[in-house]
């Protein structure tokens, strides 16, 4: 089975997590790519993500 667009996504802000600047820029372009539905439901997993593992000071 072909896993889906947003699967795909996450794995790949997973693996470059190592850099701020690279996530960001594979974020901004999954939202653009993703859609809306998707696109929602990868800013909720981001934001539990970012609340998970950095410290309350670093989260926007």
């Amino acid at each position: 089975m072909k896993p889906s667009m947003l699967a795909y996504t996450k794995l790949i802000l997973e693996k470059v997590s190592f850099s701020r600047e690279l996530y960001e820029r594979e974020y901004r372009k999954a939202l653009a790519r993703l859609s809306p539905s998707e696109a929602q439901t990868l800013q909720q997993w981001n934001s539990h993500r970012r609340e998970q593992f950095m410290p309350v000071s670093m989260v926007k």
